[in-house]
């Protein structure tokens, strides 16, 4: 072969190398779903302080709602603490209080049952169940707050 043959191979394979790269570049690939699921979260608290058992993170709720769990008699104060529900703005636009179903005055858990109502055009939000903190102190305030959907329709 000659040196002018052995150029056009040559120039031939790099338009092929060049052809090949950009047409996988091209490629679409289906987008991966990162959905991540809405979860619980816990403020200055943890799961053995307080459980909601009528709920999960991300279901769907209507007015009027009906929650019951556990939670450790120091979360209540006088057999009760406050539950909030708010929209994804962080409105309250439905409060109410849990109540112990038993003797709070425990180390143990103690079930809890509450009844709440609320109104609002939000798809989103959260439940907000504080323990009852009578102290004031804002570093005895613990939370549980559950991500919800609104059922409006």
């Amino acid at each position: 072969m000659n040196k002018k043959s052995l150029i056009v191979i040559g120039v031939i394979l790099v338009v092929m190398i060049i052809a090949v790269f950009i047409s996988q570049r091209m490629i679409v690939e289906a987008p991966i779903s990162k959905t991540v699921a809405p979860v619980e979260v816990y403020e200055n608290a943890s799961k053995d302080m307080i459980g909601v058992d009528s709920l999960r993170a991300g279901n769907t709720i209507k007015s009027p709602l009906s929650l019951t769990g556990t939670a450790l008699g120091n979360w209540y104060f006088e057999g009760s603490f406050p539950i909030e529900v708010r929209d994804s703005s962080g409105a309250v636009v439905g409060q109410t209080i849990g109540v112990a179903q038993s003797d709070w005055m425990v180390s143990t858990g103690v079930p809890f049952q509450a009844d709440v109502m609320f109104t609002t055009t939000a798809t989103s939000g959260s439940i907000v169940l504080k323990n009852d903190n009578p102290s004031g102190d804002p570093i005895r305030d613990r939370a549980l707050i559950i991500p919800i959907m609104f059922g409006n329709k």
